[in-house]
This record gives structure tokens, C-alpha cells and sequence, in this order.
């Protein structure tokens, strides 16, 4: 699974703090044991989304957020499918797929960022004859 760096670097320094056991808990309860994922819901969850002033929202919510973040950053549509462990690439299509011409605009002006990377001058000279009145 791919992780965002920042994420990795608090998780890292979770572990540190928590004496390098790579399976120490997140969220535990004052004893020290999991946290039921409902209690996890209502006594830190909704409480957390109304002191950031954030409407309440279901848990599951932040699944289709990611998804939606994601896109719109332009992941692969297939790397999305294994992060959101879709056993099909049409799962991820069928739920998804309304937000992909969203992520396309300004394809093209990336284009010619990755092919031009000096700009779009240099490539007007190549197609309009450059220098010496052919294209390389």
C-alpha cells in the first residue's frame, strides 16, 4: 500500500515512541487495548469533526474523500483501484468515474510541460523550421 510521506513519518514516529513494536496500536483506550470501532466513531471521530468545524459526516465518508482527493491530484485510475482494495478495475470505474473529466482538464498544458521542458518557444522553432528551416 502506498503511503504518503507525511503519514509514514508520523507512523514511524508512533513506533519510536511506542518502542519500535512495528504492531503497536493507534487508538487504544486508557487501558491500552483496541478501541471498539463504533466507541472510535462517537467519542473521537464526531467530536474531532466539530471542533475543526467540519459538518458530520459517516466514518466511511473519508473512504470517498480520499478517492476523490486522489483523482483530482491525478492517480492512476489502477493504483487507485489496489489503494481502495477494489477487486475490480470496474468497481473503481462505476463509483469514480463522474469525477475523471475533472481530473483532465489541464492535461494538455502538463503535456507540454513534460514534452517542452524549456517552454513552449523552443517548440514553436522545431515546428515552424527552427534555426535551419527543418525540424531535427
Amino acid at each position: 500500500m502506498v503511503v504518503s510521506p507525511v503519514l509514514q513519518k508520523s507512523l514511524d514516529e508512533h513506533r519510536r515512541n511506542n518502542g519500535g513494536d512495528p504492531a503497536s496500536l493507534i487508538f487504544t483506550n486508557k487501558a491500552g487495548n483496541p478501541v471498539n470501532g463504533q466507541n472510535l466513531v462517537t467519542r473521537v471521530f464526531h467530536p474531532a469533526l466539530k471542533n475543526a468545524g467540519v459538518k458530520r459526516i459517516r466514518f466511511h465518508d473519508l473512504r470517498h474523500t480520499y478517492a476523490t482527493l486522489m483523482i483530482s491530484a491525478g492517480c492512476n485510475i489502477k493504483v487507485l483501484q489496489r489503494q481502495m482494495g477494489h477487486s475490480s478495475i470496474q468497481t473503481t470505474l462505476d463509483t469514480y468515474a463522474h469525477l475523471l473529466p475533472e481530473a483532465a482538464e489541464g492535461v494538455a498544458s502538463r503535456l507540454d510541460e513534460v514534452v517542452f521542458e524549456e517552454g513552449i518557444r523552443p517548440a514553436l522553432q522545431l515546428i515552424s523550421g527552427g534555426k535551419h528551416g527543418r525540424v531535427p
